[in-house]
């Protein structure tokens, strides 16, 4: 699926690539536990919470974590919590627990100075989208420094124009046939330097072979992707194998 956690990306070519699975990223196992520390922490966060008095909602009430989903199945996120301040703050509405951990230096330094809406557009995109979805208006926020365990934390009330926004840019995104806009025509702009894509979107280089990066795959419900060849959905299992009738999406363009 396109992650909530990624909405707030600017280039929705970006987006697009990695939904349809054009280029396999692939991580080494230290930087997969780097990305896994995030999920590791939130024991602590909520523990933290209590701590000082909120209710905390890590569940629903079958037991389940509580998701948004939409654009058939394709688009979705898992909320962190849901959190009941204590009654000295005076806010009696519950709110979207957002719980994030980053490194020391600029960014960490820029987030408590300036705070999510400017500094980490991408956790404040979504922490929007599921305010929206779930009708809660404000966020606590914590992001936690993993150098020294500083920890900036902030109440912000969350845009529900801009969550729109981002759901319908998340469908335009999922239901296109063919690569959309890029951030810039520059190979050097900032933003592409680092890019997992950045071969393929400006030299042409070849999608990896599956069923999500051919032209004759589509998505449908359930999360399903339907082949106009073989006039059926795909197996899940099959999916990341392709067929002999693969067309490289990219060169749809």
């Amino acid at each position: 699926r396109l992650g909530a956690s990624k909405i707030g990306e600017p280039c929705s070519r970006k987006l697009w690539y990695g939904f349809r699975w054009v280029k396999q990223e692939k991580f080494d196992g230290r930087m997969q536990r780097l990305l896994n520390r995030g999920n590791h922490e939130e024991v602590r966060f909520i523990e933290w919470l209590r701590g000082i008095g909120c209710q905390v909602w890590d569940k629903d009430e079958q037991g389940k974590q509580f998701k948004i989903s939409g654009a058939k199945g394709h688009f979705g996120g898992a909320l962190d919590s849901v959190i009941k301040l204590p009654l000295e703050y005076d806010f009696d509405e519950p709110l979207v627990g957002e719980f994030k951990t980053n490194c020391t230096g600029a960014g960490f330094n820029k987030l408590c100075s300036s705070g999510i809406t400017v500094s980490k557009p991408l956790h404040f995109a979504q922490a929007c989208i599921y305010g929206y979805k779930y009708n809660l208006t404000h966020c606590v926020y914590l992001n936690l420094n993993k150098n020294d365990d500083d920890l900036h934390a902030e109440i912000v009330k969350l845009d529900f124009e801009e969550a729109k926004r981002l759901e319908l840019k998340a469908e335009k995104i999922i239901f296109s046939q063919k690569p959309l806009e890029r951030i810039s025509e520059n190979i050097n702009y900032q933003a592409c330097t680092g890019c997992n894509f950045k071969t393929l979107c400006h030299n042409k280089q070849g999608a990896e072979k599956n069923c999500r990066s051919c032209v004759n795959a589509s998505p449908v419900e359930n999360a399903e992707w339907f082949c106009s060849v073989h006039g059926a959905n795909v197996p899940r299992e099959f999916v990341a194998k392709g067929c002999d009738n693969w067309i490289d999406i990219t060169k749809a363009e």
